[in-house]
């Protein structure tokens, strides 16, 4: 008797290709962005999308 794969075990099969640090075009500074919100007594996800882009350079 076979037993069907379950999505999870399809997902799992497909091969997929690691992406290179170099290969993305921004660096993000968590560390700093956590802080940032610690010190203003919020979550991350609280920020304002202009909070959090202080914390978002080129790689370039």
């Amino acid at each position: 008797m076979m037993i069907p794969k379950t999505k999870y075990e399809e997902y799992m099969a497909k091969e997929y290709v690691a992406v290179k640090p170099e290969d993305i075009p921004f660096y993000v500074d968590f560390r700093g962005l956590r802080s940032y919100a610690e010190s203003q007594g919020k979550s991350v996800s609280s920020l304002t999308d202009e909070e959090k882009r202080r914390f978002v350079f080129s790689r370039s």
